[in-house]
C-alpha cells in the first residue's frame, strides 16, 4: 500500500475500534501509524501537528505519534479519537 492507502486504512481501522475494541485492532492499527508515520521524510516528522480532542488541543511532533500510541495510555485514546473524528469528517468509513 502507498502513504495514501495506508491513513485511509487507518481512518477506517480507527473508526471500527469503536466497535471492535479488541487487542488485534490495536495491533493493527499501531502497525499502520508505524507504517505511515516512517514512510515520512525526516524533515516531514518533525512537523508538529495538533490533536484535537474533546479533552483540548495537543500539539506533537509526528514522529511521536506511535510511539506515543504503543506506550502512553491517553495519548492513545487521543489520538483514535482524533482518527475518528477525521474519519467521520471525510467519510471513508
Amino acid at each position: 500500500m502507498d502513504r495514501t492507502q495506508v491513513w485511509r486504512q487507518l481512518k477506517i481501522e480507527a473508526s471500527r475500534y469503536a466497535f471492535e475494541n479488541t487487542e488485534d485492532k490495536l495491533h493493527r492499527i499501531s502497525s499502520l501509524l508505524h507504517q505511515y508515520y516512517e514512510s515520512l521524510p525526516p524533515e516531514a516528522q518533525k512537523i508538529k501537528v495538533y490533536i484535537m480532542t474533546q479533552e483540548g488541543t495537543f500539539a506533537v511532533e509526528r514522529g511521536q505519534i506511535p510511539r506515543l500510541f504503543d506506550t502512553d495510555e491517553k495519548w492513545r485514546h487521543r489520538i483514535l479519537q482524533y482518527l475518528s473524528t477525521l474519519a467521520a469528517s471525510t467519510n471513508t468509513t
